[in-house]
């Protein structure tokens, strides 16, 4: 199990203690919840990364996956790869991954902008508006109807269209980092389980997201398309 997985496993008591392990191979079912892996929220010497090494690496794994995706074919990028964790008998295409990181990185920054406008509850995972907790598996359920939603109103879309659905989410990205101070960067997100916690971690997440998705992609098979 992946430091990470271990992590958001005590975070949100999970019975089997890995959320991947429940859910079997290679399904991003949880995206909201504990999808993204760790990122790499230090520099060479040990400190946070700034703001020139979190954009550098956002930059650099976004060329990485471009060039990635841009080597398959029409079956591999549209044939089915992977079952919902909503519904079954709905598959995810490698296409449908790649659109997938525009809405976890546009939720991504839609919290942190919550909680920089003072809000108590930014994340809203492990309450609901109310302040009423809420169960591992209400989380579950309402990440996977959440994701299925997005992943329905973009299926089929080209990779064309899919790549400008990412730029988009990306410029709000990059918008958002220009905005932000260097003590806000090193500021807790509060209730994020992702990488360090705080606001620069969780931006730098979104590079490692796409890399993980590509991961299971391949494990499904993408390749024998």
């Amino acid at each position: 199990m992946c430091k990470f997985t271990q992590h958001v496993a005590r975070r949100f008591r999970c019975p089997s203690q890995c959320v991947e392990a429940k859910f079997g191979v290679g399904r991003c079912c949880a995206h909201v919840v504990r999808v993204v892996p760790t990122p790499t929220r230090f520099s060479s010497k040990g400190e946070h990364m700034n703001r020139i090494e979190i954009e550098t690496k956002l930059n650099d794994d976004r060329t990485w996956l471009l060039n990635t995706y841009t080597q398959l074919s029409e079956t591999q990028l549209f044939g089915d790869l992977t079952p919902s964790e909503h519904d079954p008998s709905n598959f995810w295409s490698a296409l449908d991954h790649l659109a997938h990181l525009a809405l976890i990185e546009r939720n991504f920054a839609s919290m942190i902008r919550k909680h920089i406008a003072g809000e108590k509850n930014p994340v809203g995972l492990t309450h609901d508006k109310s302040g009423t907790p809420r169960t591992r598996d209400q989380i579950m359920a309402s990440v996977h109807a959440m994701t299925e939603e997005w992943q329905l109103e973009h299926h089929g879309k080209s990779l064309e269209e899919v790549v400008a659905l990412g730029a988009s989410a990306r410029a709000v990205t990059l918008q958002l980092l220009s905005e932000l101070s260097d003590e806000q960067l090193e500021e807790k997100l509060p209730g994020a389980p992702w990488a360090d916690g705080t606001i620069g971690g969780v931006l730098a997440a979104n590079a490692d997201h796409g890399r993980m998705h590509w991961k299971w992609a391949k494990d499904a098979g993408v390749h024998e398309h």
